[in-house]
């Protein structure tokens, strides 16, 4: 990894431990709604689905 990569993760890591510390609140917040969120294979393949249809159909 370039050192600017490693800045950059670095830098990353800490904002997430200061918000972890910082804002509790929302943090179990954004944990609940991304628990919420339906990220099944099955809605996967059902989007994918519906786009390769609209590509063939041309819309």
């Amino acid at each position: 990894m370039s050192g600017s990569r490693a800045r950059a993760v670095g830098h990353s890591v800490d904002h997430a431990v200061r918000w972890l510390a910082e804002q509790p609140g929302e943090v179990e917040r954004t944990r609940q709604r991304a628990m919420a969120h339906d990220w099944s294979w099955e809605r996967t393949a059902r989007q994918t689905a519906r786009l390769y249809e609209r590509v063939v159909s041309g819309g």
